[in-house]
């Protein structure tokens, strides 16, 4: 259910899983900086940053129910693809989770993209 009105209940779902990716992103970035190999993971890094922007970005035109919401969504879900790929190949436990959170954020923007 939208925080004050019912027009964006139909985003909710969505707005979770963009919310959950958004969120992973940032503790990925986070550990990732933390890391004494950090350096080798810094393209990885600043795809998350992205990552994270395009769900914000998402999040915020579905709370304005906008009018590019399947644009953004479609740029999301290709983002989120090519996030959750660079991550899978890091080896370390929070891109591996990342991965996994990402890959789900992408199926649900194409989900999204389909509605009418």
């Amino acid at each position: 259910m939208g925080v004050i009105s019912r027009e964006t209940d139909k985003y909710q779902k969505f707005i979770r899983e963009l919310n959950a990716c958004a969120q992973a992103c940032c503790e990925c970035i986070d550990a990732g900086l933390g890391a004494p190999d950090s350096r080798e993971k810094k393209d990885c890094l600043k795809l998350l940053m992205e990552c994270a922007a395009m769900c914000q970005t998402a999040v915020m035109l579905m709370s304005l129910d906008g009018k590019f919401i399947k644009r953004q969504c479609a740029l999301c879900a290709e983002v989120c693809e090519v996030a959750a790929r660079a991550c899978s190949d890091v080896d370390d436990a929070p891109f591996q989770r990342c991965a996994e959170v990402c890959a789900g954020c992408e199926a649900a923007m194409r989900e999204m993209m389909n509605k009418t």
